[in-house]
């Protein structure tokens, strides 16, 4: 999911090559991917199932314009990869993005709570150095903290490079603990751990 609003144009250049670069050495026959972009509205939204694809998705993009984040985070994790129930599933959400919404009608409490019903993890990269604080980078820790996904600060390739390596590391190592209540059960939500507390820079923890 990638923020081409017009506060990230200095960075998409840096992003996208490492978005190719990576997602064609780590993706898999059976991976499925859906690659979005926004800004104030999606102005991309396309299945990728090959390399090739990839490419062509990410090459020629609309940027700038304000950002509506927050719905557009509520209306991606309602995609039918990531609630289909047939067979147990790894769901996650790997934002480029700076944290800032200035469109949106929903919140952030309300992109959460969506996010965590479908069960989907939300991992975040922010292009600028850690060092210097930015206002987007609370929101993006609490998308990251709330949904069991971790966020990162990346001020250079090398550092978007070990972010997305990390992210990738992570998704393929967890397992995932499968459970389907009783039809007549008459309950309904959710279940997760305490959230996490660490911050994390281009993959190492601070």
């Amino acid at each position: 999911m990638l923020d081409l609003s017009d506060s990230n144009q200095k960075s998409w250049g840096a992003v996208r090559n490492t978005l190719l670069q990576s997602l064609q050495q780590s993706m898999r026959a059976d991976d499925q991917l859906l690659v979005t972009a926004l800004n104030s509205r999606i102005e991309l939204e396309r299945t990728v199932v090959d390399r090739a694809q990839l490419q062509a998705a990410l090459a020629h993009p609309t940027t700038g314009r304000l950002t509506a984040l927050y719905d557009t985070l509520y209306h991606v994790c309602d995609q039918a990869m990531f609630t289909s129930d047939q067979a147990p599933h790894r769901s996650a959400i790997i934002l480029f993005s700076d944290g800032e919404d200035d469109l949106s009608l929903h919140d952030l409490s309300d992109a959460i709570a969506r996010v965590e019903v479908n069960g989907v993890a939300i991992y975040t990269i922010s292009a600028h150095n850690p060092k210097v604080r930015a206002p987007g980078d609370a929101v993006l820790h609490d998308l990251a903290v709330n949904t069991g996904g971790r966020d990162f600060m990346a001020k250079d390739t090398d550092q978007l490079h070990e972010a997305q390596a990390t992210i990738d590391g992570e998704l393929r190592a967890s397992y995932l603990l499968y459970y389907r209540p009783p039809e007549d059960s008459g309950k309904k939500g959710f279940w997760r751990g305490p959230p996490r507390t660490e911050r994390t820079v281009a993959g190492k923890n601070s």
